[in-house]
Order: C-alpha cells, then structure tokens, then sequence
C-alpha cells in the first residue's frame, strides 16, 4: 500500500515525477521520465516529507486547509468535523490540519512497532 500512497501523492503534487518504482533493498526510485531516474528515496525519506502528506491528502479530496477538530476520549485521539461549532468551542479541544493529523497518526503507528503497508492499507481504503 506504500506504493498506491506514492503514487496518489504524486497525482496530487508531490515531487514533479511520472514513474516509480521500489528497489530490492526498499528504496523508492523516482523518474521524471520513463526508466530515467533522478532521485532515490528510502521511505523515512518520503514519510518525513510534510509535502508528501499534504499532497496524499489532496489526491485523497482533502483541502491544504480542511481541519478537524481533535480531542482524546479514554486516551485516544478522536476527530471530529470542524463544523461541529459545540465541540470547537470546547477548551478540551484543538484543530488541526488534516494531513497533519494523518502524518501524527504514522508516527504513532510506528513507535508501536506496527507494519507501514497496514497503515496505509487503513488509510486508503
């Protein structure tokens, strides 16, 4: 699924390549022509990358400015829509971008040692 989560990034911005392609020891080999390759990169590379996130959630029909409204109910983080005026005026809660949410949620996922392609499987389905 990392790879379909590439590929829509690019479809929404992200680096200025038309080809890729995973290498044997799991970098990612982007071309701005076919099979001529200007950039390698490993996939801490590409997930450290604000621009990709921002571009993924773009390609996902998200807006650079679409928020949500974040709080934590028994300790874990639960997203609200920003248009529920009654839970923004809460204190207990904050916004934040969208993108921005998903790129802390990645973190999350791998400090508890969880597999990146099951990350972006939930993502993208």
């Amino acid at each position: 699924m990392i790879k379909l989560a590439i590929q829509k990034a690019i479809e929404g911005g992200w680096k200025d390549y038309v080809n890729f392609w995973q290498r044997e020891d799991g970098s990612f080999a982007l071309c701005k022509v076919k099979d001529v390759c200007y950039e390698d990169y490993s996939i801490n590379d590409i997930t450290n990358d604000p621009l990709f996130w921002q571009c993924l959630g773009k390609a996902l029909g998200q807006s650079e400015f679409d928020k949500r409204c974040i709080s934590s109910v028994r300790g874990k983080p639960k997203l609200w829509d920003i248009q529920a005026k009654s839970i923004i005026s809460s204190p207990n809660h904050n916004t934040i971008y969208l993108w921005l949410y998903h790129w802390h949620r990645f973190i999350d996922w791998l400090a508890e040692e969880k597999d990146i392609e099951e990350f972006f499987k939930k993502l993208l389905k």
